[in-house]
């Protein structure tokens, strides 16, 4: 965007959620800014429950990462609400959802997921509003679609969830004369729970480890956020599940018996054929097939030990818009891994690389002038103070007057001979302009570099040789999150990119710039809560297993997270 200026888009909470709108509005029918709300409710309950089902997440295969994918699903979904106006009709709310859904729908559970609302815009289309009776329907469309798209279905599963949901909306249709949605919605979770029971009946893998199916159970936390947004609830007071206070989930690691190396996701814009013509063309190439429809959007799932033959296969019938071939193994060990790291605490694990800290004779080797530093956050203080004897002034100096910095700056630059070249940073215009006057108060010669993010200064330490003192320097480019209530802004280079609704999805949305990411650094803020961050790198693993991940603790006030890629 060559446009100096870039309007923020509405957040997902924008989209409407007050109690007086929704006591306002009655619940015999579901309009189009019902729907938002429900799918904003449930997108926020299955992320809240994400690491949950990650850990259940032992069927198809132990990779540990369905609540992750059904989390990164729902964000595409609600991602393509931004969009449309507030007043759009039901009808064009569950396409643009069920259309941003397939095309950010991840792994199994994901592309079954897609596949349910794709189903349920395929009921309601042309509905400007629907009735209870209309939403059974739907319901019922979707669990014969869930059970279509795969071709080898197993039932103790999220296919059973789905079914007996339609069928609790069936029953009540039957009961009841004059149904309403708060009802109908309380007898859909109430048929979520009991198809949750049916593992018993389920895989054997599911049935030894006495584990509810993860993408089953994902299915339930969609419903019950959607239920908890229909009665008017805050979103401070969505609720940590029934299930899940009960312990009626118990750990069940699985070692990985991969017969089939590769997850494979392929997007066919124009598919020339049906999910039910596809599927044959893939027969023998690997298991755990899943193929998601929405027009003539096709999304193929598909582990497979032959990437490239089954991308062949693919582009014979429709152009490949988006490709993805991930390495199974890394992740069901590090899944395996954190089961029992998780079940042993008190061992603490190497979880991070550990950052480079310059020996003294490096520091005498660089090219670099002593420093002086004005910044924020003591996680940045430490490592320019410690790991590279520099001045590190951490007070706000919005606040200060430039003679306030007379006593510092006079003490530290009298550890050096005058011909000693001295240099000070500042990472804002205004707080450079307030250290360079307190250097001529001070009677020191200071060549002074404004820098946007203390990451710039850090990337120049970690590149060898390091880069130039100067303009060159300024001009490292740098990311950061910024939390907004629930949500994450995404900044890179001080612009606005987008909003995400996790940490690790904005993550996400940051590394998409990057086509071929060699190094990851993060730098958390003072506010972020380190079970968030740990959550947020065991995602980022389990999706870029070979992605190496540093983080330093810096402590800064205003970002959530700073974030360089290379």
């Amino acid at each position: 965007n060559s446009s100096p200026t870039h309007k923020r888009p509405p957040s997902l909470e924008s989209l409407g959620r007050r109690r007086e709108d929704l006591d306002r509005e009655p619940l015999e029918s579901c309009s189009g800014s019902l729907w938002k709300r429900l799918l904003l409710g449930g997108g926020r309950s299955l992320t809240h429950h994400r690491w949950q089902l990650n850990r259940l997440n032992i069927f198809p295969i132990p990779d540990g990462d369905t609540g992750s994918n059904m989390s990164f699903t729902m964000a595409g979904a609600l991602q393509a609400l931004r969009a449309l106006p507030p007043d759009s009709a039901l009808d064009k709310v569950v396409q643009a959802a069920a259309r941003g859904a397939l095309r950010c729908a991840h792994g199994n559970s994901g592309l079954i997921l897609s596949q349910i609302l794709a189903a349920l815009a395929t009921s309601l289309e042309g509905l400007a509003a629907a009735r209870a009776q209309d939403l059974v329907l739907a319901w019922e469309e979707a669990s014969r679609a869930a059970y279509r798209s795969i071709f080898n279905p197993s039932e103790g599963t999220i296919l059973t969830v789905v079914r007996l949901i339609a069928q609790a909306g069936r029953r009540y249709l039957e009961e009841t004369p004059n149904p309403n949605l708060l009802t109908l919605l309380e007898r859909f979770l109430a048929g979520a729970a009991e198809g949750l029971e049916s593992y018993r009946q389920g895989p054997e893998i599911l049935r030894q480890g006495q584990v509810v199916d993860a993408g089953g159970l994902g299915l339930y936390y969609l419903l019950e956020g959607a239920h908890w947004v229909a009665q008017g609830r805050p979103w401070a007071q969505l609720p940590s599940s029934l299930l899940a206070e009960k312990g009626a989930l118990p750990l069940s690691p699985a070692a990985a018996q991969l017969s089939q190396r590769y997850c494979l996701e392929f997007l066919l814009e124009q598919s020339a054929l049906s999910p039910r013509e596809l599927a044959p063309r893939l027969e023998g190439w690997g298991n755990s097939l899943v193929i998601s429809q929405l027009g003539e959007q096709v999304k193929v799932h598909l582990h497979s030990n032959y990437p490239e033959r089954v991308a062949e296969i693919l582009a014979n019938y429709g152009p490949l818009s988006q490709r993805k071939v991930e390495d199974l193994a890394p992740q069901c060990l590090e899944h395996e891994r954190h089961l029992h790291w998780q079940a042993a605490p008190e061992t603490p694990a190497p979880l991070l690389e550990r950052l480079w800290r310059p020996s003294p004779k490096e520091r005498q080797l660089n090219n670099w002038p002593p420093l002086f530093i004005c910044l924020q956050g003591a996680g940045w203080a430490e490592y320019f103070q410690e790991g590279w004897g520099w001045e590190v002034y951490s007070r706000d100096l919005s606040g200060e007057q430039p003679a306030q910095l007379l006593a510092p700056l006079s003490a530290w630059a009298a550890n050096f001979p005058t011909s000693t070249p001295l240099g000070g940073v500042a990472f804002s215009p205004q707080e450079a302009e307030i250290l360079a006057q307190g250097a001529v108060l001070a009677q020191v010669r200071l060549s002074i570099l404004s820098l946007a993010s203390p990451l710039q200064l850090l990337v120049a330490l970690l590149h060898q040789p390091p880069l130039p003192w100067g303009l060159e320097l300024a001009q490292i480019p740098w990311g950061a999150l910024r939390a907004q209530g629930d949500h994450f802004q995404l900044w890179q280079d001080g612009i606005y990119q987008g909003e995400a609704n996790s940490l690790e999805l904005g993550v996400e949305l940051y590394l998409e710039g990057l086509p071929a990411p060699k190094r990851l650094l993060l730098a958390p803020g003072r506010g972020l809560e380190p079970a968030l961050l740990e959550q947020s790198l065991a995602y980022l693993w389990a999706r870029h297993p070979a992605l190496p991940v540093q983080v330093l603790y810096g402590g800064q006030k205003r970002e959530a997270i700073l974030i360089y890629g290379e």
